[in-house]
């Protein structure tokens, strides 16, 4: 038997940024009465996330925030699921919970956006590896 051939979807490959002002207009959206209020503490939470993306691997990295200044980064190996014409989903090993975990991104022009608590977190391309 033939190693069975991993499934790509090379609109992933590259490297990707949270982006703050897509994701807060996401946050508004979902719940409008945030509209008003002060949201730098919460845009302090978004903006800074990169993941990065190979054929076979994932690199997240979260730099340092004040006060404490610790950054997260961690790789993973991935595998694509599914996929359909807007969106693919991967399975990949999750270190903050420790175990499998999927999750899907819906692909909107240079940006893809994954669905958090209600509202959606938009990442932007910043290249192609």
């Amino acid at each position: 038997m033939g190693k069975q051939k991993r499934k790509i979807d090379n609109r992933l490959i590259g490297t990707w940024r949270s982006h703050l002002e897509r994701t807060l207009e996401s946050m508004i959206e979902n719940d409008p009465s945030l509209e008003n209020k002060d949201l730098t503490k919460t845009g302090e939470l978004f903006g800074k996330l990169t993941v990065k993306y190979t054929e076979e691997k994932i690199y997240v990295n979260l730099p340092g925030q004040p006060p404490n200044e610790r950054s997260f980064k961690y790789s993973s190996l991935y595998e694509v699921i599914e996929k359909t014409e807007n969106s693919v989903t991967i399975k990949y090993h999750d270190p903050l919970i420790d175990k499998e975990d999927t999750y899907t991104m819906h692909f909107d022009d240079n940006y893809y956006y994954i669905k958090l608590l209600g509202f959606r977190e938009y990442f932007e391309r910043l290249g192609i590896l």
